[in-house]
């Protein structure tokens, strides 16, 4: 039997990584890793749809702890656009939220973003300077990127994913590549206490194997790049030493999972929820980070047209009244 550990929750989405599902696919056949990659290949043969997602890490000082040092959660909500283009970014308009703390929110951030696949129009909530209040700001997504770290908000801002659909396909390939090679998902029938239930779908349960997780993650180590890789790259050098170890495996075995509810009428993804367990070594000090996220999808092919802001404030000058370096 598996449980979510720790308390509060929150989570972030990438639209451009998971995809709608043709009816003829028969979803109780497919072996668990070739089901992943159906999953992750066919919604991007949507027009467009509506996400809401929640993604949120607790960190904690050691494997079983009940109580977590801290956590951070970004959520977004809103309607994506596929595009043929492959330099294009997400096309879309949302909200998005981030917050961190201990137990409970200490610092909240809020923001609306709109997206053409080319340029963001961005409105933080907030600002100190007035006359920016209520505005939109259009920036390039190099620019973009770098309003939020002036703004010190970076995980605000990175909530909108700013990678080009070439880029996310083909990180994506690479994951379920890894996936396939080493086996690393296997069926999980057993219940799962999250207490969560989606009408009219049924769920469809995984789990890590045990045995597979110490080839995934040097076979993703190997095949991404630093850029794929993002901050994890810091600390897979430390991650391995620790994923050698027999007892942390079966931990992350034990506690990790992925569900997906499949609409029993259109035979699409609704929801996927996943929990997974990854120690991260830093200054030769390892801590345990929980990974939640929780994604729901409505509204395929239905969404209304992308409308831009009428106006808005270009990066440059905004960049000047909020003193950040572009």
């Amino acid at each position: 039997m598996k449980t979510i550990y720790g308390v509060c929750f929150a989570l972030t989405a990438v639209f451009m990584s998971i995809t709608p599902v043709a009816a003829a696919t028969d979803w109780n056949t497919l072996p668990a890793n070739d089901f992943i990659k159906t999953i992750n290949s066919e919604i991007e043969k949507t027009q467009n749809l509506k996400i809401d997602s929640v993604a949120v890490t607790y960190v904690y000082k050691k494997m079983r702890d009940k109580k977590p040092l801290f956590y951070t959660g970004t959520s977004i909500s809103g309607s994506f656009y596929n595009t043929a283009a492959s330099d294009s970014m997400s096309v879309g308009s949302s909200t998005v939220v981030y917050e961190t703390g201990k137990t409970r929110p200490k610092y909240i951030y809020a923001m609306s973003v709109v997206s053409d696949g080319k340029d963001i129009y961005f409105k933080p909530e907030g600002l100190k300077n007035k006359s920016l209040r209520n505005k939109w700001i259009k920036a390039t997504s190099t620019q973009y990127i770098a309003f939020g770290n002036g703004m010190k908000a970076a995980e605000l801002f990175s909530a909108f994913d700013t990678t080009t659909n070439s880029e996310a396909k083909t990180k994506t390939e690479k994951i379920s590549a890894a996936y396939a090679k080493t086996q690393y998902w296997q069926k999980y029938d057993e219940v799962i206490t999250d207490d969560i239930t989606v009408a009219n779908a049924t769920r469809y349960n995984f789990e890590p194997r045990q045995a597979a997780i110490l080839p995934y993650f040097t076979e993703i180590q190997n095949t991404f790049t630093l850029k794929e890789l993002g901050y994890g790259a810091k600390s897979f050098k430390d991650l391995f030493d620790s994923v050698a170890n027999d007892d942390v495996t079966k931990f992350m075995a034990d506690n990790s999972y992925l569900s997906v509810w499949i609409d029993n009428a259109s035979k699409r993804p609704v929801r996927i929820l996943s929990a997974e367990w990854i120690p991260v070594t830093e200054k030769n000090k390892t801590v345990y980070v929980l990974n939640i996220s929780d994604t729901q999808f409505a509204g395929f092919d239905t969404q209304s047209k992308l409308i831009l802001p009428a106006t808005s404030t270009d990066a440059v000058s905004a960049a000047k009244l909020l003193k950040i370096k572009l």
